[in-house]
């Protein structure tokens, strides 16, 4: 095989080997260059990598420098320092938000430079926008809450809240409901509303004591060395033995709170812990404390509170009844368990049937989520699903409205003061159905479905 006709298997240029082409004399010693076809082809190929290349690179993600970093941290700190704001401001999700949003309108623009101020809108018209959102929101929400409170009903939680300034009042009206093996909820409204507001401590008073306990010590050798010994409040073990005395109050209110998952299937037990806890003595340790009288006269009061407060109606005994992992009712004894058993088989319309294919059932492993186990016997127990579903929406406490107005205290600042009712609530209610991704893009949330997107 000649060398020539290898290189054109190859794909290679060759010299056409003729003394004489395209008009040039013989003996001008110029050859000219043969392309086979595969050269062709891969000189194609190879352009048409190039092309490809090029176009590819305007997707990839451009980094941003060190001094680029430098120059943001610098507008950021003028930012706060004119405007008086939290140098967190800048982590919120809310701020990448816009920063997303403004570096979008710059690509639209391809570099050409415009007043800063012609972008920015008035507060007014940011105000408009809020109620303008809020209201798109609530249109969309409508008809889903109506379908919701007609197919498979709802719980409705409330709390009120008044703001520290003007001393406006508020309610907050929230509802919990299931929906595909998740428990949802929905703000509705957060008017004003003349009511009495309660003082809600939950533990702080334990934690402000714990913090006591760990650092005591600590405090203890300051006192001494500025002659100060007398001002400590108590022995340490004697608030040990207050904090003991409190603490199953505050594991059963830490348990109840959640909102993402149901828990009134477990006031029962807890109920039943407490009460124990409550009626047993103070531990031996601290009988021979001077101030060992004050632990048992709290113990004493602590009952007359449970007996008062802690209430267990029917249908926390139901709901106990409709948590798969304690239907036995153990811990009731057999009359009242007969009883319990009558009462949810009378809420189910007399489907008995149902009653003891659902008792008959194993237990399910504690790893399984409890509406997860009744979403997969819905068809199987039709009337217990659609009354288990309903029961365990019940929220036990009413910490989704508090905090909601943990958010309401946020917004409603000393330099607010003149923010009416219902912008507070339009900005709520955009906050509650607004949950913005990594990206800076809204998204929808577990919690709640009505979103914007």
């Amino acid at each position: 095989m000649s060398l020539s006709r290898l290189k054109r298997m190859r794909g290679e240029e060759v010299p056409c080997g003729k003394s004489s082409h395209s008009g040039y004399g013989r003996g001008a010693g110029l050859h000219c260059l043969i392309k086979t076809g595969t050269a062709s082809l891969l000189h194609h190929s190879a352009k048409c990598k190039e092309k490809a290349a090029g176009s590819i690179q305007q997707y990839l993600k451009v980094g941003v420098t060190t001094e680029e970093k430098q120059l943001m941290s610098e507008a950021l700190a003028k930012f706060c320092a004119l405007d008086s704001r939290a140098f967190r401001v800048c982590e919120g999700k809310g701020f990448e938000l816009m920063i997303v949003t403004v570096l979008g309108i710059a690509r639209k623009h391809k570099g050409a430079p415009f007043p800063a101020r012609e972008l920015l809108p008035s507060a007014a018209t940011v105000g408009t926008s809020v109620t303008n959102q809020a209201k798109a929101l609530r249109k969309i929400s409508v008809p889903k809450l109506k379908k919701i409170l007609t197919t498979r009903g709802v719980c409705i939680s409330l709390d009120g809240w008044t703001e520290d300034y003007t001393k406006t009042k508020f309610v907050g009206f929230i509802i919990h409901y299931t929906e595909d093996c998740i428990l949802k909820e929905e703000l509705i409204t957060i008017p004003e509303f003349d009511a009495t507001k309660i003082e809600t401590r939950w533990n702080s008073n334990l934690d402000m004591l714990y913090s006591i306990i760990w650092l005591y010590s600590e405090l203890d050798d300051i006192l001494q060395e500025r002659d100060e010994r007398n001002r400590p409040p108590a022995p340490v073990d004697f608030l040990r033995a207050v904090a003991e005395l409190l603490q199953p109050f505050k594991t059963a209110t830490l348990a109840l709170e959640s909102s993402s998952i149901p828990t009134i299937h477990l006031v029962v037990p807890y109920f039943i812990k407490i009460r124990a806890h409550v009626s047993q003595p103070i531990s031996e340790e601290f009988q021979d404390l001077p101030q060992y009288s004050a632990p048992v006269a709290y113990q004493k009061r602590l009952k007359k509170v449970r007996d008062a407060k802690l209430v267990v109606d029917e249908l926390h005994k139901g709901a106990v009844f409709l948590n798969p992992a304690m239907k036995g009712l153990l811990m009731y004894p057999t009359a009242e368990q007969s009883a319990i058993i009558n009462g949810v088989q009378k809420i189910a319309v007399n489907h008995a049937d149902e009653i003891s294919l659902y008792q008959s059932l194993p237990p399910p492993v504690s790893s399984k989520p409890i509406l997860e186990f009744w979403q997969e016997h819905a068809a199987t127990l039709p009337k217990l699903y659609k009354l288990a579903v309903r029961v365990l929406a019940v929220p036990v406490s009413s910490c989704s409205p508090e905090r909601l107005f943990s958010d309401a205290g946020n917004i409603f600042t000393e330099k607010r003061t003149s923010l009416d009712g219902e912008k507070l609530d339009d900005l709520l209610y955009l906050k509650w159905n607004l949950v913005v991704e990594d990206s800076g893009k809204p998204k929808t949330s577990a919690k709640n479905s009505l979103k914007i997107v």
